[in-house]
């Protein structure tokens, strides 16, 4: 049935699914707030420090501007990767939460008993998001270092071309901005603080699928089955609408470790014997135009493609892009097939030598 609202919140259910998306909207609150309490300040603190730290650099002979170039280097360092430490004694709490939330979770809807997983150290395992495969401390000291390079290269620049310590300031630090009290625009505080930010949501993912896999670990004697679930809104990427429904035995260490990519949304649900999430109902979003969705209720076995097939043209193309939904729409390509078996999309080239791309392909050409 259609439900005559715009509101997700107002037709989502107690369904385990339901649930899980409300956490995840949780979640993203606490990633707000570490981007509030946390980044902001800090991108806000250092590109005062650092104007501080430029006056008079002009009169300066070439050793003691070097020197400060070193000390602006450190500095940065430093305090950019205090966001990090911090960002570390706040998610201990979270994974804490995260265990009990599972277990109170599935005791609420099914009838065998949850036990939730021991409480254990932020896990270092292998994260793999954005072509790069390595652990959580590995991309945050990539991220600090990147802040490093970013503003030396704006200092060295500046002093390089003569520039005045205001004008080197308003590259990094932008243009203050009265409502808000606080400088934006600038390479600390828009660019760098941007990519900490989608970081950090992408870390808080990390560590909770971390705490939810362990969980199922815990409980293996009850929960047998794992299965990749999708948000399936007009934000879901190629790579989760691949991966929606499909489902792995819960010993099968074969399955794609979350997040899949920065700003990962999709979650793992469980199945048992005796309880399978999926056989739930629940709301999913259609597109109407303008920036307006409306929202149906169904089952939770509905695919991503018959979901993408209930949308109208211009949410398609949207979602996937103008070829990608021609050949989804027209060529009858399963998004299944728009990735590889690492999860990667596949560009339109790699997908013309593609048994199922090449069909697709032709079959759009044909009817073209």
């Amino acid at each position: 049935t259609k439900c005559s609202t715009k509101n997700k919140d107002d037709v989502m259910s107690d369904t385990v699914i339901d649930e899980m998306i409300r956490r995840e909207v949780q979640l993203q609150r606490f990633a707000t707030n570490i981007v509030r309490e946390l980044i902001n300040p800090t991108a806000q603190e250092i590109s005062q420090r650092i104007s501080a730290m430029l006056i008079g650099y002009e009169d300066l002979p070439k050793r003691d501007q070097t020197k400060m170039i070193n000390d602006i280097k450190k500095y940065t360092s430093e305090n950019w990767g205090s966001i990090w430490v911090g960002f570390e004694d706040n998610i201990n709490g979270v994974m804490d939460d995260e265990g009990q939330f599972q277990a109170d979770l599935y005791n609420d809807v099914a009838p065998e008993d949850y036990i939730p997983p021991a409480k254990f150290p932020p896990s270092n395992a292998i994260m793999a998001v954005g072509g790069v495969a390595s652990t959580w401390s590995d991309f945050t000291n990539a991220n600090a270092s990147d802040a490093v390079r970013a503003i030396n290269g704006v200092v060295l620049a500046g002093i390089r071309d003569g520039q005045t310590v205001s004008q080197i300031t308003r590259e990094l630090r932008g243009r203050y901005d009265k409502t808000t009290k606080r400088y934006k625009g600038g390479v600390i505080t828009g660019r760098l603080a941007q990519r900490a930010e989608t970081l950090a949501r992408t870390g808080i993912s990390h560590y909770v699928n971390g705490v939810r896999d362990r969980f199922a670990i815990e409980n293996d004697d009850i929960i047998k089955k794992r299965v990749f679930f999708a948000t399936l809104d007009s934000r879901t990427t190629t790579i989760c609408l691949a991966n929606h429904l499909k489902e792995w035995d819960i010993g099968d260490n074969s399955y794609p470790k979350l997040p899949l990519h920065y700003n990962e949304r999709s979650v793992y649900v469980f199945k048992t014997d005796d309880f399978d999430p999926t056989q739930e109902q629940r709301p999913i979003e259609i597109g109407l135009g303008d920036g307006e969705s409306d929202f149906e209720t169904v089952k939770g076995t509905l695919t991503s493609s018959n979901w993408l097939k209930r949308q109208p043209r211009w949410f398609v193309e949207e979602s996937l892009g103008k070829k990608r939904a021609e050949l989804f729409l027209d060529g009858k390509l399963d998004i299944k097939n728009m990735v590889d078996m690492q999860n990667r999309p596949l560009t339109l080239e790699q997908l013309k030598q593609t048994t199922a791309g090449r069909k697709a392909f032709k079959k759009v050409n044909k009817d073209g």
